[in-house]
Formats: structure tokens, C-alpha cells, sequence
């Protein structure tokens, strides 16, 4: 009887353990997404600021005059 509430215990502890490094696993595959995804969007962005800055120095004087 002691013996199997040992192996009972011991199961739902590798249970928990195994489904809180599946969550961690989880969170760190989001947060690696998530980082991928910011720092594409600021490559973007950067990037359109970049063509901005480049076509207000390329407009002529004679058409920005109203």
C-alpha cells in the first residue's frame, strides 16, 4: 500500500514537471515569435522612415512651393 502511494506521488510529480517544462518550452517559443515579430516590424518601419527622409531630400525647392 505505501509503496504504491510512492509511485502514485512520484507520477503526478513527473506529471507536473514534464507539463511545467512543456509550458516554459511554450512560452519561450512565443516570446523568440514575438521578438522575431517586433524587431521585423522595426526593420520595416526604419525602413519606411528611411524612403521618407530620402524623398523629402529629392523633392525639388520648385515643387514644394504652393
Amino acid at each position: 500500500m505505501i509503496i504504491s502511494g510512492f509511485y502514485a506521488a512520484a507520477h503526478v510529480t513527473q506529471s507536473l514537471i514534464l507539463t511545467l517544462i512543456g509550458v516554459l518550452l511554450a512560452l519561450l517559443l512565443t516570446v523568440d515569435e514575438a521578438v522575431r515579430a517586433s524587431a521585423l516590424l522595426l526593420t520595416v518601419y526604419t525602413g519606411a522612415d528611411e524612403l521618407r527622409q530620402q524623398e523629402k531630400r529629392n523633392v525639388s525647392p520648385s515643387l514644394t512651393r504652393v
